[in-house]
C-alpha cells in the first residue's frame, strides 16, 4: 500500500466505488488496487440531487469505474439502480459474504467510513454470490 504502483487494467485506471448503506444515505469511497486512497470517505443523502452529484463525481474519475454496495434490505436499491441508470456497473453482495472480508486486524470498531472502504477493497476480487448490476440490464 502507498507504493505509488497503479494497476491498470485495459490501459486505464480501475477505481472502486465502495457504497456503505443505511437509511436515507450512504458513505461513499473510492480506492484503486493496492489500497490507493482516490476519493476520501464522504456521505451522500438519498435524493435525486445529491445522487446526480456522485454520478457526476465518479463520472469525472479518470479510468473504469466499478461500485461495490452491500445487500440492505430495500435500503441499497435507490442507489443502485439510480447508478446503474447512471452507466455504472454495480455489484450488490450480501453482507454475510462481506462481514469475513479483510477482517485481519486487531481493531474491531465499525464505522460507515471504514465499511466504505472496505467495500471498496472488495473489487477486483469480486466475492462468489455477489449480483451483479450492469448498466442497461
Amino acid at each position: 500500500m502507498g507504493s505509488g504502483c497503479k494497476i491498470c487494467i485495459g490501459g486505464m485506471n480501475m477505481n472502486c466505488v465502495g457504497v456503505d448503506v443505511s437509511k436515507g444515505k450512504s458513505m461513499i469511497a473510492v480506492m484503486r488496487p493496492l489500497g490507493e486512497l482516490v476519493i476520501p470517505p464522504f456521505e451522500v443523502a438519498h435524493n435525486d440531487a445529491e445522487l446526480r452529484k456522485l454520478s457526476r463525481l465518479l463520472g469525472d474519475l479518470d479510468g473504469e469505474t466499478r461500485v461495490v454496495m452491500e445487500a440492505t434490505g430495500n435500503y441499497h436499491l435507490p442507489v443502485a439502480s439510480f447508478l446503474c441508470d447512471s452507466g455504472f456497473y454495480v455489484s450488490v453482495v450480501n453482507a454475510m459474504l462481506v462481514h469475513g472480508y479483510g477482517n485481519n486486524s486487531l481493531r474491531r470498531a465499525k464505522t460507515d467510513k471504514k465499511d466504505a472502504i472496505k467495500l471498496s477493497n472488495l473489487w477486483p476480487r469480486p466475492l462468489a454470490g455477489a449480483a451483479q448490476v450492469h448498466p442497461g440490464g
